[in-house]
């Protein structure tokens, strides 16, 4: 992608209206900078998107159904789960039976669940809380944390490598991948006294046992991240961030020093976009008491200033121009960053609790380039040129009027 590169033409009697354009033009793209990386801003400011727990019910008491149902989701050490709960009458199901649906974010109502088993508080719990998830949430509310996931393929020679090469980069990236906020943090007197070590990023790995029946639920959530895991025999990782959002898979051979440093690159970037849906990833489903989930001082919003007006209408427009080339190149995004992990996975063990076939999560990795890069500069543009059209109205009218009254 080539960088923006802003272009203005104006006669000389439109010399100041120029250079006005220039410093709102500056302006507008400093204001969008934000020095909070995205990981710690996911964590901030993203809900994660909701799930639909549907309770089919022939026969049982809704009352009773919904109140059982409420006491698990609310959990006794409080946190909140990002799922809304639906009871509903099916004559199908035996009498005095229930079932219970899992429905994913986004999805319509006539798409296949993403997993179902017979109704019971028991089966409500695994949905929605395990051991690997609580282990999760704590880790991600842990200041300057990024955890991956690791979910073996079940060759143990194959797993053994995968792990080690995935605990060797991360080992490496905690000790030299510096968050892009070190360098953009304004330095006042406060932070001058401050010890100057640049804050880190700690990784967590988190392994998904294969054999273990109380995360079943999960191994087949992360296998639906994607459309392509589950044909695929290979140990993987993904990353996580957030309130437990998945940026996606990286399987096999995929897990090396080159593809992680990749994700973690763009996961302690800048954030340049505020709008979460134009960002990859995937919520998971899990209990987490993310509010408040402010991290440390250090990951504090630090927003670029604009351009003052003494700036603006200084005689020379060359350091001006320069600063525009170069606040307008920080626009172009490597398209690449989120595509270069390739998605892979193995089918986990048979589950013993009825499961339907799961459908598949948009995959959003290879609209990375489109709905992240693109969106974002098409915002940018939009502002750019809705600031350069005012501007240039409001100035030929004034040189126009001028031009009248002479």
């Amino acid at each position: 992608m080539q960088p923006l590169r802003v272009h203005c033409r104006a006669r000389p009697a439109s010399r100041a209206v120029r250079a006005i354009l220039i410093g709102v033009v500056v302006g507008a793209l400093r204001g969008m900078a934000c020095s909070t990386p995205v990981f710690q801003y996911a964590l901030e400011n993203w809900s994660a998107d909701s799930y639909e727990l549907v309770v089919a019910v022939n026969g049982l008491a809704e009352d009773e159904v919904r109140a059982t149902a409420e006491a698990v989701l609310g959990g006794a050490d409080g946190g909140t789960v990002n799922a809304r709960l639906r009871l509903r009458q099916d004559a199908a199901l035996p009498a005095g039976a229930g079932r219970l649906e899992v429905r994913l974010p986004h999805h319509p109502s006539t798409a296949a669940p993403l997993w179902s088993a017979p109704w019971s508080p028991e089966a409500l719990r695994q949905a929605v809380e395990s051991a690997v998830r609580v282990a999760l949430a704590e880790a991600l509310l842990r200041p300057g944390t990024i955890a991956f996931l690791f979910l073996p393929s079940g060759r143990a020679e194959a797993d053994a490598q995968a792990r080690a090469r995935l605990q060797e980069a991360l080992d490496e990236l905690a000790r030299t991948l510096v968050p892009s906020v070190a360098a953009d943090t304004a330095v006042d007197d406060a932070a001058a006294a401050a010890p100057s070590e640049p804050p880190r990023v700690r990784f967590r790995v988190i392994e998904v046992p294969i054999a273990d029946s109380s995360e079943a639920f999960l191994r087949q959530l992360l296998l639906a991240t994607e459309p392509d895991l589950r044909d695929l025999k290979e140990p993987m990782a993904f990353p996580v961030f957030g309130r437990g959002r998945v940026l996606y898979a990286i399987a096999g051979q995929g897990i090396n020093r080159e593809v992680l440093t990749e994700s973690c690159v763009f996961l302690t970037g800048a954030c340049s976009c505020l709008v979460k849906a134009q960002n990859p990833g995937v919520d998971l489903l899990m209990r987490g008491r993310w509010e408040p989930s402010g991290g440390p001082a250090a990951w504090a919003v630090t927003e670029l200033p604009p351009l003052s007006l003494p700036e603006v209408l200084a005689p020379s427009a060359a350091p001006v121009a320069a600063e525009v080339s170069a606040a307008a190149g920080a626009v172009a995004v490597d398209a690449g960053a989120g595509a270069a992990g390739v998605g892979a996975a193995h089918q986990a063990a048979a589950e013993t609790a009825p499961v339907v076939p799961a459908p598949v999560m948009v995959d959003r990795r290879e609209r990375l380039a489109l709905e992240g890069a693109s969106g974002r500069l098409r915002r940018r543009v939009l502002l750019i040129a809705g600031a350069a059209l005012v501007v240039v109205v409001a100035g030929s009218l004034a040189i126009l009027r001028r031009r009248a009254l002479v």
